[in-house]
């Protein structure tokens, strides 16, 4: 018979904090969370606002920073101070309770120079605000209502203003994805600027949050700036977008996309996010896959989680954006607590990342010279996106699809001529500019068995050719009778190119120029 005892945890305050501290290595994460909640706190009423003020107060670089929201303020002080604790606003802004503590933990490791101002309607008639100073306890420590000095902020109404102040050092953090860059306060500031406006770009562009950016280096005027979106600039004739609703796991979510090559953006001008020092510039560091939820962005610059091929300058102009959005966030892949990545592991991850190779089984790289063949791909793929235009329905294609690509990156990979998706389902092709041979079928059952052993199952396997003989249709009879290793009878099928209206002789005339 067994016999319960009491466990009574001997918890000591400092030491929880220094065990959040140092989730967020870089200031703009911090800055990020408490600008998460003011727009969570604001949600459903309009634009929420943002003022971040940076304050350089010595020559020796210490920055007093805060962060002002207009949201509905601390409704409970308890909740919003205790680790762990949410309230009934839970969202993907707002998730886990910690972002306040862990993001002032890192920030002030010491535990002794920030404060939380908050008003809600009700402290706004009584004239009153609460404050709430360090140091952070895990047990009872005391606030203060505050009834005869003046708002510390810029509103007039409710809201909530966390600030503090870093050194030098954790300010320079903002730098650290950076090379050869300036580290004078101006600078900095300006990178958190476009941190800001890279991470918010959507929510900024709809009108979700307004940013109001309030710079003051040491002994010299404070300049004011609306933060803007930075935007990616697509090549119109490598671009694809569209929306689909999958279930993740969990039930079904909506996924968002855009993918396709970029322009890179001009060189970086202070406070000007037309401009960008970081993102979008046709580098490794700015390529690959993006993905938000529901419009803040939790991650970029993602290429192995979702491709097995190794990173090459030839994928930097390549960019996928996804936004998954539902309003129920145990649909959605769940961030880590500090919002800067995603948990590894996670069923609705690994299946986000199978849908994102099915919408764009490899990255987009510079394409090899030009052949007849690849010349009549091109024209069926002008063709068939201008169709799925006008229909309004989805329409994806790579051409030069690799498959098979679980066996590995050793030796020479093996690469379908052209992959579509559409609402039917996942096309792969083989193409011949003159007639078509049994070898050409093997070729396009060995690309369907590729798609099946990576994960994909194709609809149809479609042999093009100017002719298909006698002999060719006899084989294709035969293999739709077989199945596949799933267990899925093959689906073969036999087009011309006369079937698509392209003309194989005005191809061949103009295949040596390029496009």
């Amino acid at each position: 018979m067994s016999t319960e005892f009491a466990i009574i945890p001997l918890t000591i305050g400092t030491a929880i904090w220094h065990s959040i501290a140092g989730h967020h290595t870089n200031l703009a994460y911090g800055i990020f969370e408490f600008a998460d909640n003011g727009i969570s706190s604001f949600a459903g009423r309009g634009t929420a606002l943002i003022v971040i003020f940076i304050q350089q107060l010595n020559e020796s670089g210490d920055i007093m920073i805060s962060v002002e929201d207009n949201g509905t303020g601390l409704q409970d002080i308890n909740t919003a101070m205790s680790l762990g604790k949410v309230d009934k606003s839970l969202n993907t802004l707002n998730m886990y309770g910690m972002g306040t503590k862990q993001a002032l933990a890192s920030i002030n490791p010491s535990n002794d120079n920030w404060t939380i101002c908050s008003r809600t309607e009700a402290d706004v008639s009584a004239g009153v605000f609460k404050r709430i100073k360090a140091p952070y306890s895990s047990e009872i420590f005391y606030g203060e209502i505050v009834d005869d000095e003046p708002w510390p902020g810029t509103g007039t109404g409710t809201g909530t203003i966390v600030s503090f102040v870093c050194d030098s050092s954790f300010f320079k953090t903002l730098t650290q994805a950076l090379t050869k860059v300036k580290d004078d306060f101006l600078t900095i500031s300006d990178i958190l600027y476009e941190e800001i406006g890279h991470t918010y770009s959507k929510l900024i562009e709809n009108g979700t949050v307004k940013f109001i950016y309030k710079v003051k280096p040491y002994n010299k005027p404070e300049e004011v700036y609306v933060v803007d979106p930075i935007k990616q600039k697509w090549n119109i004739d490598k671009f694809n977008s569209g929306s689909e609703t999958v279930d993740l796991g969990n039930g079904p979510v909506t996924l968002q996309f855009s993918v396709g090559t970029i322009q890179q953006l001009p060189d970086r001008k202070l406070f000007d996010n037309k401009t960008s020092r970081l993102y979008y510039k046709e580098k490794i560091t700015s390529s690959g896959c993006e993905i938000s939820l529901n419009g803040r962005i939790i991650r970029s610059n993602i290429f192995h989680d979702v491709w097995p091929q190794q990173r090459h300058n030839k994928y930097n102009k390549f960019l996928m954006t996804v936004d998954v959005i539902s309003n129920d966030i145990d649909k959605l892949p769940p961030p880590q607590t500090t919002k800067i990545d995603f948990i590894k592991g996670d069923i609705r991850l690994e299946t986000l990342y199978s849908w994102i190779r099915s919408i764009q089984p490899n990255p987009i790289c510079e394409e090899p010279t030009i052949n007849i063949e690849t010349r009549l791909f091109q024209e069926l793929e002008r063709k068939k996106k201008e169709y799925a235009k006008i229909k309004g329905n989805i329409c994806i294609i790579i051409r030069n699809q690799r498959v098979f690509k679980t066996l590995g990156d050793d030796g020479e990979g093996v690469y379908a001529d052209m992959y579509e998706k559409d609402t039917n389902g996942i096309a792969i092709y083989e193409g011949k500019r003159g007639a078509s041979h049994p070898l050409s079928v093997y070729q396009l059952r060995m690309y369907w068995d590729g798609l099946v052993k990576d994960g994909i199952k194709p609809f149809v396997g479609i042999l093009l050719a100017k002719k298909h003989p006698k002999n060719v249709l006899n084989i294709i009879e035969y293999l739709n009778h077989l199945k596949d290793s799933k267990g899925n009878r093959y689906n073969f099928k036999l087009k011309t190119w006369k079937d698509y209206d392209i003309d194989v002789n005005v191809i061949a005339k103009t295949s040596h120029k390029p496009r």
